[in-house]
């Protein structure tokens, strides 16, 4: 009411995120005098650097989870939504503060102190109804789509995403029965430094997986990619760098996975030419998620998938993904050790549409226990082998207990530090996962073993592991502008490769990063000058 001046649909709504806001800062609503009076407006410009605790009442001194303020703060900002229709009810707000409470766990004084034990003990099954998947083919004639034939998912052009860039096939010798029929084509973009997609319409500030391929296939009779001198180009997701795409083979198939907060009306996938390989993809995707999912995935960073494994399916099998997993992650099969054996079960196992990872069924139907006598199951990655370029991992465990007579309990070790003593959950799913970066080290070196207060060997079912993408500059929020990428004006790409248009008061600006500028709509953003164009 304070801002608009008449009340709305869900006013109560706005008072409640008005209230939460209070209760993180410490601040009154109102500040007679600021240029930005409201707390809504302080507190949106305060967070434009992705830092919460530029805003948290400094009295907690530090005594509070990262992760759990800004899942509160992300629902205070969709209370406040000025557009009164987009406000959540009252019921999902309750669900999601007590999904932000659970991340609110006792710390000790280990340190990977964030990692925590999770079971879902519900009898309630995560078939959720979301937001229908985007699903693009990218160089397939325009204005074509196919209905995949192992996922049963609907593919499309890529025209209505992008109008840039040249559709070629893969060379024939690339082309055999068995390939993907994803893989067939590509869209490269050999004329432009920046070139994007745009995604839409998404709902802004809700979680999704964002998935690109790259097949090359010598699309363009050049042999470019190889090991000597391998094709390089970098990622971005709307303004934030992703990851540099290295092909070097072309037969190989490379992914760029990430679970990210919508902070617009659509989410922007760019490539960039850096001067080792033209920019090209083969397929491109959108996985809408339920809110409570991968709570470490905020407003200030997306999670980047680094591997997700299916521990212990049977021999050859392929990798599991929709329609076994309604988000259509893909869950890859991981060659069983020889120290280890594989077990399953038939048995439903419980997954709840509240659970924080909801894994599917068919995953956790599938273990590996240790072979023989042993009673130890130890895996490591490392940080040099994981090409990243954050050394900030984020890990999740999953275990279910097959056997209903009996319990197992084992010790969780990470670089031979004890985390936790562990009881997977019978006929449910119950994980371990880490609500901030892992203690960083070279290797990351996990063991699971037995306590010998039982006589069942460890278990496990499933691994997901991520690195963090801090988001240093944020999209607009919705009344402050429209985010636009070059190529729909034509009128910078040749002049710097992270150019971008902004849309406000019916005027195009025309954005390229040197130094920054400060203001209420310019906050985060780096120019190095500004065009002024009648749109």
């Amino acid at each position: 009411y304070y801002i608009s001046c008449q009340l709305s649909e869900k006013s109560d709504v706005y008072s409640f995120g008005v209230i939460l806001l209070e209760l993180i800062t410490a601040e009154p609503p109102i500040l007679i005098g600021r240029q930005n009076a409201h707390i809504v407006q302080r507190v949106r410009e305060r967070l434009a650097n992705g830092n919460i605790e530029d805003v948290v009442d400094s009295k907690l001194q530090g005594e509070y989870d990262v992760n759990s303020l800004w899942k509160v703060a992300d629902i205070a900002f969709r209370c406040t939504t000025q557009a009164s229709h987009q406000r959540p009810s009252m019921t999902d707000v309750v669900a999601e503060l007590k999904e932000s409470l659970a991340l609110e766990c006792p710390r000790d004084t280990m340190s990977n102190s964030n990692i925590y034990a999770e079971t879902n003990e519900t009898n309630q099954n995560s078939a959720v109804e979301i937001e229908r998947f985007v699903d693009i083919d990218c160089g397939i004639t325009s204005n074509t789509n196919y209905t995949h034939g192992d996922t049963d998912i609907l593919y499309v052009s890529d025209d209505q995403f992008t109008d840039t860039g040249i559709n070629y096939q893969v060379a024939s010798n690339y082309a055999s029965s068995s390939l993907d029929e994803l893989l067939l084509t590509v869209r490269s973009f050999p004329n432009a430094s920046r070139s994007c997609y745009v995604l839409k319409p998404v709902t802004q500030y809700r979680k999704y997986i964002v998935r690109a391929t790259f097949m090359y296939g010598n699309y363009d009779g050049l042999n470019r990619a190889n090991a000597v001198k391998p094709l390089l180009f970098d990622l971005y997701m709307d303004v934030n760098f992703w990851q540099t795409v290295n092909v070097s083979n072309p037969t190989s198939i490379y992914e760029a996975e990430a679970v990210a907060v919508a902070l617009a009306d659509s989410v922007s996938v760019c490539l960039v030419d850096t001067g080792s390989g033209t920019p090209f993809m083969s397929a491109l995707e959108l996985r809408p998620l339920v809110d409570v999912m991968y709570p470490s995935a905020n407003t200030s960073q997306s999670l980047v998938l680094n591997f997700r494994l299916n521990i212990g399916p049977s021999r050859n099998s392929s990798a599991l993904r929709y329609p076994d997993d309604p988000y259509d992650r893909i869950w890859r099969p991981w060659t069983i050790q020889d120290a280890w054996r594989e077990i399953s079960t038939t048995e439903t196992i419980s997954i709840s549409e509240k659970d924080l990872f909801q894994p599917p069924t068919a995953v956790m139907q599938t273990a590996a226990t240790p072979s023989g006598n042993s009673l130890k199951m130890e895996f490591y990655w490392t940080f040099a082998d994981a090409q990243v370029p954050n050394n900030e991992f984020y890990v999740n465990l999953f275990f279910t207990e097959f056997d209903s007579n009996t319990s197992r309990l084992f010790n969780v070790y990470l670089n031979d530090e004890l985390l936790k003593n562990y009881t997977p959950p019978f006929g449910s799913v119950g994980y371990l996962y880490s609500t901030g970066p892992l203690e960083q080290a070279s290797e990351y070196h996990w063991a699971l073993n037995s306590t010998g207060l039982s006589t069942l060997p460890p278990i496990l079912n499933a691994i997901e592991v991520f690195t963090a993408m801090h988001l240093t500059r944020a999209a607009t929020a919705s009344g402050d502008g429209t985010f636009f990428p070059c190529w729909m004006r034509n009128c910078c790409m040749h002049v710097s490769p992270k150019c971008s248009l902004w849309r406000i008061a019916g005027k195009v600006f025309v954005v390229f990063p040197m130094t920054h500028i400060a203001g209420p709509v310019w906050s985060e953003v780096v120019l190095c000058f500004v065009f002024l164009l009648l749109f």
